[in-house]
């Protein structure tokens, strides 16, 4: 049963919920904030609010590359798009202006079931003077594996209307029963991507429905109406499925291109763990190179829980991956090629944690679960001086994992959302960490 919190200790209220998954917005959404990257932590929301009960769903928020929280800019309100539990096909919708309040809108019904909730991402952008969503779908189990799919969204005040769903994939297969990870995007021009590895080849051969590829719309999307129209997916990689779950990240640039870093398919294992990342920048046109994002492979193979990224600017994004249990990796992009970046100080971690980064358009923040007994969420800031030693951010006692969220500082605050252990079951939490001067 789906539970929201009408206060984030006590007192709850029984009602219906929604889902949806990855994405960010365009810089020209959320204005950067001028925050005090170093200044402590206000909890606004001590311990979060448990906004439902999702069964023994445990990676409900997604992975770090993904996001299941949007800002709507009209209303100036939150939305949180989710599963309630393992293999359902409803997607749960609820918003928030306090992140104790959460109130049910529309749910949708999904054409097939989802395998949880890293397989389902959503992008949201202010188009025409309307709060836009897309949700990029991936089927990964029974009749419909291997499937892509794709369904719009408006937000109003209170109220989300849902167009059809768009067929993309071709469907069919059953050799891809893991998480896809998908990630979606709206470029500068408005057009919309979809990064995902839950599609057959171009012949619809199930035997290659591992391919990395990115597909996007043959038109922007005004606002008030977008048509669903798809240009043939741009293979990135030809893989026949080894097992394991796959992860995406899609981020616009300038002039309409976007940038995209996923697994690297030919170098995880039958577990999903991998050595490496692969990246591309494609404006539909033209699309780069696809090479690798570390120049040499992890010292240890990492899973797809266990990378964020996210893009300062156009020309200035970072990838963080956690290769040990008290280590990272860290990769800037400069708008055309990777190098390695500051050294992030150690800090001990959850292989489940995350890890999460989100930015003002200036600083940078980067968040983990520690491996400790309290699970305690931990963040470090990376200005110009480099990154600053850890500090505790939410210290209560839980058994917390999959740490996501809004990767882009909106209304004051970073949307930080986990699950923590309930008995045999998962509470899905959303908390405000509130950025001075935001």
């Amino acid at each position: 049963m789906r539970r929201c919190a009408d206060s984030g200790v006590g007192g709850w209220a029984l009602v219906a919920v929604v889902v949806a998954g990855c994405g960010r917005i365009g810089f020209d959404d959320v204005p950067a904030s001028g925050a005090n990257p170093d200044a402590p932590p206000v909890h606004a929301v001590p311990g979060g609010t448990v906004v439902s009960s999702v069964g023994t769903l445990a990676n409900a928020p997604g992975f770090p590359t993904q996001t299941h929280l949007v800002y709507a800019v009209g209303s100036a309100t939150w939305w949180l798009f989710y599963l309630d539990g393992p293999a359902t096909n409803t997607i749960y919708a609820a918003y928030t202006t306090d992140f104790v309040t959460w109130t049910e809108a529309t749910s949708f019904t999904a054409k097939y079931p989802l395998r949880g909730g890293a397989n389902f991402s959503v992008a949201s952008k202010q188009i025409g003077g309307l709060d836009i969503v897309h949700v990029a779908l991936a089927y990964t189990t029974g009749s419909a594996a291997a499937q892509h799919n794709h369904v719009r969204a408006v937000l109003s005040s209170g109220a989300i209307a849902w167009d059809a769903e768009v067929d993309l994939g071709c469907g069919g297969a059953t050799v891809f029963a893991d998480d896809d990870g998908p990630a979606v995007a709206i470029d500068s021009l408005d057009r919309v991507f979809d990064a995902t590895s839950a599609y057959a080849d171009l012949n619809c051969n199930p035997v290659y429905s591992g391919n990395i590829d990115i597909t996007y719309s043959g038109s922007s999307d005004t606002g008030a109406s977008w048509s669903p129209t798809w240009i043939t997916p741009n293979y990135l990689q030809f893989v026949s499925p080894s097992g394991g779950n796959d992860s995406h990240w899609v981020a616009p640039l300038d002039n309409g291109t976007v940038l995209t870093v996923q697994s690297d398919g030919l170098t995880h294992d039958a577990s999903g763990n991998l050595d490496n990342l692969l990246w591309a920048s494609t404006n539909q046109t033209t699309t780069s190179a696809v090479d690798q994002v570390a120049a040499t492979a992890f010292s240890t193979a990492v899973d797809a829980n266990q990378w964020t990224a996210v893009c300062v600017s156009t020309t200035n994004c970072l990838v963080v991956v956690r290769t040990g249990a008290a280590s990272f990796a860290s990769f800037a992009f400069d708008g055309s090629a990777w190098s390695t970046a500051a050294a992030i100080p150690a800090q001990t971690t959850s292989t489940t944690s995350g890890p999460f980064l989100a930015t003002d358009g200036t600083s940078v923040w980067l968040f983990v679960i520690d491996s400790s007994v309290s699970s305690t969420i931990h963040y470090t800031t990376l200005s110009s001086a480099g990154w600053a030693a850890w500090a505790a951010f939410e210290s209560g006692t839980q058994t917390r994992s999959y740490l996501a969220g809004y990767n882009m500082v909106a209304d004051g605050v970073i949307s930080l959302m986990w699950v923590q252990a309930n008995g045999t079951n998962y509470d899905l939490v959303v908390e405000p960490f509130l950025v001075e001067g935001g």
